[in-house]
């Protein structure tokens, strides 16, 4: 389990609720080091944490024009 490495999810905001990408950090993508969501507009400061808690290995994240996140850090 947790095996994906990569995904890249650059414009998806246009078919599903931004929010729902809260599912990649519970679990199945604990192995992810490259994620890739620019232009997905849509997504909120919930499902960037999440995101951010559920996959330890993140080590690239292009957050590019996500406009409903906050000003926040992730260390």
């Amino acid at each position: 389990m947790g095996g994906l490495e990569y995904l890249d999810l650059c414009g998806l905001s246009w078919c599903m609720n931004g929010d729902g990408l809260a599912a990649i950090g519970l679990g199945f993508a604990a192995r992810l080091k490259m994620l890739n969501m620019r232009v997905c507009r849509a997504v909120g400061d919930e499902s960037i944490m999440a995101i951010a808690k559920g996959c330890p290995s993140l080590e690239e994240w292009n957050l590019a024009t996500i406009r409903k996140r906050k000003a926040f850090r992730i260390i």
